[in-house]
């Protein structure tokens, strides 16, 4: 620029720097224009301006502006987010510059978002004096101007205290003088920055019981006891569903408690997987052929005592018998008026009388008592059968001395009760009609 241009904007610049010298109200010191000097590197934005005052005025508009450097040989305005107080170290001699703080309002460091700080010296210095407090920083996030407490008495951030977290929302963060650390919390693994969960569930070591399945959960996990144990899932211990009365066995089942479950079995006399049973009839013939070879004939009056078929028995196991098998009639079909009784000894168990349907060409008909009757093995036993009815029945010649029935050997003798020719060998009765599981 032309000696005889610049002469006259140097005068000018002298004036305006005596102009706006000024006295700052909140630190007390003496603030004025500095011709020959300038900040360095802290420059936000430029404006051109033939004369100074159009940069002060500028600078009062933008809370951002600190103070300026006046290029005067460009006539250019280098707005500055710092003061020289602020950066002593960036205030360096230029003759081509006048250094300028705002004269008015000058926003102070760190109080706003758009002038963040870099660390808490910087804020004490630029203005004098500070209290402890939260102030915006540019330092603790690159590229984010962020809220956080700084301690004047010791300058230090507290980077954990930031409004916008260091660490990894699911860490902890340990504030120390001049810096920070991070922590995975528990249920997480990484760097404290960033955090991932863990899977306790799939660990080498189990966290759950063997008899608890495992779920895993953000941060944590959780365990339950399987089906058949109960407890906390870290512990878990057999529950005894037979004893609870949890089970779902039949009521003519026998439930057996086993680890985690049990089982049902059905009683004697009844058959099924335990859940369900049924009464199973076994047919324990006495009759070799189970086929008849002979009309049998029996009183009809109803209120004698005669013609009673009788057969003795006894069994080497205990078992369930629930009725008699008797021949049917041999032509035709008709109903027979029948009492059949269960002795032990001389002693009368069970009785039974009906009147029942028969035909010939089914051969046989049940009769059954009220209640099923325990067999004791060993003990002698006789059934008896007393039909009343003037058709002559089936009958069979070729009884057996024993037969193997329902998990037991039975033995027949010949009776002293028979009073209608029935023996060990001939005779009515074809058949012992036990309960069983196995026929």
């Amino acid at each position: 620029m032309p000696a005889r241009i610049v002469f006259p904007i140097l005068v000018v610049a002298f004036l305006v720097n005596s102009a706006i010298t000024q006295k700052c109200p909140a630190s007390g010191r003496s603030e004025s224009s500095i011709f020959g000097w300038m900040l360095r590197g802290h420059v936000y934005d430029t404006l051109l301006a033939e004369l100074p005052f159009t940069c002060v005025f500028k600078c009062r508009e933008d809370n951002r502006c600190q103070s300026f450097n006046w290029v005067i040989s460009l006539l250019t305005c280098e707005f500055n987010n710092r003061t020289k107080e602020a950066r002593p170290e960036d205030f360096i001699k230029n003759p081509e510059r006048s250094y300028y703080p705002r004269d008015l309002k000058r926003v102070p460091l760190g109080s706003i978002q758009e002038l963040p700080a870099a660390t808490c010296d910087e804020i004490k210095r630029s203005e004098g004096q500070a209290v402890s407090g939260k102030y915006w920083f540019s330092t603790i996030k690159s590229g984010t101007s962020v809220l956080a407490y700084c301690n004047m008495k010791t300058t230090d951030i507290d980077e954990c205290s930031a409004s916008s977290p260091v660490c990894d929302i699911n860490a902890n963060c340990f504030n120390t003088r001049g810096s920070y650390y991070c922590t995975c919390k528990a249920g997480y693994t990484g760097d404290g920055k960033t955090c991932q969960d863990i899977d306790e569930c799939s660990a080498s070591s189990a966290v759950c019981d063997d008899n608890a399945n495992c779920f895993n959960t953000r941060g944590s996990y959780y365990c339950t006891c399987k089906a058949g144990f109960t407890g906390d899932g870290r512990n878990c211990q057999d529950v005894d569903e037979c004893t609870a009365g949890t089970h779902d066995c039949h009521t003519s089942a026998t439930c057996a408690n086993t680890k985690g479950s049990f089982t049902c079995s059905c009683n004697p006399g009844y058959t099924g997987d335990g859940k369900t049973c049924s009464i199973a009839n076994c047919d324990c013939w006495r009759s070799r052929s189970r086929s008849p070879s002979s009309g049998w004939g029996y009183s009809t009056d109803p209120s004698g005592s005669g013609n009673v078929d009788a057969i003795d028995f006894q069994t080497n196991g205990d078992v369930i018998l629930s009725g008699y098998r008797l021949w049917g009639v041999s032509s035709g079909s008709t109903s027979f008026q029948v009492t059949i009784r269960l002795y032990r000894g001389s002693n009368l168990i069970a009785e039974k009388t009906g009147s029942y349907a028969t035909s010939s060409s089914v051969k046989t008909f049940e009769v059954h008592f009220s209640q099923v009757i325990s067999i004791r093995a060993g003990a002698t036993y006789t059934a008896t059968a007393r039909i009343v009815t003037s058709a002559r029945s089936f009958a069979h010649t070729d009884g057996v001395a024993s037969a193997s029935c329902s998990g037991v050997t039975v033995t027949f003798k010949t009776s002293s009760k028979n009073s209608n020719g029935s023996s060990r060998s001939q005779g009515q009765i074809p058949a012992l009609i036990f309960r069983s599981s196995q026929c």
